[in-house]
């Protein structure tokens, strides 16, 4: 645009003053809008500021911008809002409309990662397989499953359907009683598998770091594995293929283990032993308060194994336990006075035999003998009226199993066991 200006007379001064200044104004109209100061290379808090003292309401932290934010390019030029949009955005910032006029610089939202989750029915087919509710869980397992004093009763209990008291390694299998689950560990049936069974059962008799596998079986068993409502829990012990062993000392109990297998490779022996320490027995049972305790427990597992041949192997096992417990408690306000002392030892020894006549027919033999001993002797004062127990009890029990299996072409295993067990 052009401005020309020319004077015909005299008598029109005032025209030719108020024509530059129109001209001036018309050219400045039409220039474009020069950019603010520069922005590249200086701290986002300080331009942020300088929007602010422009008459910007804008409303930050120091949470959502940080003091070593550096802008790294200019923006393009447009209105305030504009350019103040465009140096936040590298920031994963943006402007939110803030109360009473006020704009709110916040981070900018995240889409949410939604997994997509099928849920089918389940179908009943019939089938010939045998059908049972079995859980099977290896060493590595029963390494790193979260249980107390690595008891094999206490991460039995994390399996679906297995409930247990807190303070109880007895679990319960799909609602039935602790009695009506049969613990078999290494081919034999224990009987009083656990520590202080007078006292809610606090511990097992096998240690979890000698264990190899569980099998659970929690329901559709076949009639061979015998007279139990609630389940079984098969229990294979660690054969060494290294030498080694462990030694700790923790909170709750002191354990060893030492794994040695033969030169000739064909044997191998496992020492397991554990003891709890005094107190560690008032975290898991609830006795009462004002009580004075001294409970105690150790349990020692043995197990020899001899491979004679690739098609028979012998093994030798000696498990046992022992329970102690002195409890008193004195309530002078009503003249009562209460003391027992509780001992149990269980004691249990067994062979075993297993062969494989052939590749789908194997055989195996077991040979136990064992004993219990519970001995309770106490003293209680009632109101002046004393009383004295004294309750020893010896049971001694010796067994024999013997069973077959064998599959035939596709067919589950089938077997047919013969069991003999004298009590007395």
């Amino acid at each position: 645009m052009a401005c020309a200006m020319r004077s015909t007379s005299r008598h029109e001064p005032r025209r030719f003053v108020l024509a530059p200044l129109l001209c001036v104004l018309a050219l400045a109209f039409q220039i474009p809008a020069v950019a603010g100061p520069p922005y590249s290379g200086r701290p986002l808090v300080e331009v942020l500021r300088e929007f602010q003292a422009e008459g910007i309401d804008l409303v930050f932290s120091s949470a959502v911008v940080r003091n070593d934010w550096t802008v790294k390019t200019e923006p393009p030029r447009g209105t305030p809002l504009e350019t103040l949009a465009a140096l936040v955005a590298p920031f994963d910032l943006e402007l939110r409309d803030g109360p009473e006029g006020a704009l709110l610089l916040i981070p900018t939202p995240k889409p949410l990662f939604i997994t997509e989750i099928v849920v089918t029915p389940s179908r009943h087919t019939v089938s010939r397989q045998e059908q049972s509710t079995r859980f099977q869980l290896t060493r590595e397992d029963a390494l790193t499953a979260p249980s107390s004093g690595s008891d094999v009763g206490r991460f039995i209990q994390l399996l679906p359907g297995v409930t247990a008291s807190d303070n109880s390694a007895a679990f319960r299998i799909r609602g039935s009683a602790a009695r009506d689950a049969s613990i078999i560990l290494d081919g034999l049936e224990l009987y009083d598998p656990y520590h202080l069974q007078a006292f809610q059962s606090p511990y097992s008799l096998i240690d979890g770091n000698s264990v190899d596998t569980i099998d659970v079986r929690a329901g559709g068993y076949t009639a061979d594995l015998g007279d139990r409502h609630g389940g079984f829990v098969e229990i294979a012990t660690l054969v060494p293929k290294e030498f080694g062993g462990e030694v700790e000392i923790g909170s709750l109990n002191s354990r060893f283990t030492f794994r040695s297998p033969t030169r000739s490779g064909r044997g191998a022996l496992l020492l397991s032993a554990r003891t709890w320490y005094t107190d560690a027995l008032f975290n898991h049972t609830e006795l009462g308060a004002g009580e004075d305790s001294k409970p105690g427990y150790q349990d020692f597992y043995a197990k020899g194994n001899f491979a004679v041949s690739p098609r028979l192997a012998l093994s030798a096992h000696v498990l046992f336990g022992h329970d102690s417990l002195l409890f008193q408690e004195t309530d002078e306000e009503v003249n009562e006075n209460e003391a027992v002392d509780v001992e149990t030892r269980n004691a249990n020894l067994w062979f075993r035999v297993l062969t494989a006549w052939t590749p789908s027919v194997r055989s195996e033999t077991t040979v136990s003998v064992g004993r219990i001993d519970k001995l309770r002797d106490g003293d209680s004062n009632l109101s002046g009226d004393l009383l004295h127990v004294n309750d020893d009890r010896e049971v001694d029990f010796a067994g024999f199993r013997s069973a077959t299996h064998w599959t035939i072409g596709s067919m589950p295993r089938t077997s047919t066991p013969h069991r003999t067990p004298t009590i007395r």
